[in-house]
């Protein structure tokens, strides 16, 4: 297992946290930054990889698709204290095989990295349940250009006053719109209205 995290404490809160012998995981190396781990894991005999989400000043996407083209046979697990479910799905479509919260407890960081050495995709209930969503679910509406700008602005925290002069629109029109959303995808609010629009895809 090679860990790549730019907060030293985890590094060795890692190599400290598996007993080889014991639970069959062994920290081989670790590294600050994707540039820095890939010259040490083409020298060494790595079976997982371990990726905080966060890594100061590099793009989360970016470093798990360099990772996945320098080394596309070994898996991928994410490590953070995101919660959002957008990361989540995202690291999902980008080949992680699974997401672990920092706060976990030893047994279950154990688990799901013994699963993903077995060969397996570990992610909680709540992606499942979007992907399942986003499986099942024969979208009818279509949304517009102008909607989906819409629900967008509405995403970053701008308000409808806001938004209808950014379009130079009447409020009661952006009201509208975002009512007649609402009602479509069963969204008891606006914020909602995002989640399940995220879920669905329908905002990346």
């Amino acid at each position: 297992m090679f860990i790549i995290d730019d907060h030293f404490l985890i590094n060795d809160g890692f190599n400290q946290l598996f007993d080889p012998e014991v639970d069959g995981i062994k920290t081989v190396g670790s590294a600050v930054s994707v540039e820095s781990a890939v010259k040490q894991i083409h020298a060494l005999d790595v079976h997982i990889i371990i990726l905080d989400l966060y890594l100061k000043l590099f793009d989360p996407i970016f470093n798990i698709q360099h990772l996945y083209h320098e080394f596309p046979a070994i898996p991928v697990i994410i490590l953070t204290i995101e919660e959002s479910i957008t990361w989540k799905i995202r690291m999902l479509r980008e080949g992680a095989k699974a997401y672990l919260t920092k706060d976990m407890n030893r047994e279950a960081m154990r688990n799901v990295i013994k699963s993903v050495i077995a060969g397996h995709t570990v992610f909680p209930d709540d992606i499942i349940h979007a992907i399942r969503l986003n499986e099942e679910a024969s979208v009818k509406y279509q949304l517009s250009y102008s909607e989906r700008e819409i629900v967008n602005f509405i995403s970053k925290g701008e308000l409808v006053k806001e938004i209808a002069a950014r379009k130079s629109r009447n409020i009661s029109t952006i009201n509208k719109i975002l009512h007649k959303l609402r009602k479509e995808f069963q969204a008891k609010n606006n914020t909602d209205l995002v989640r399940i629009l995220m879920q669905l895809k329908e905002l990346f």
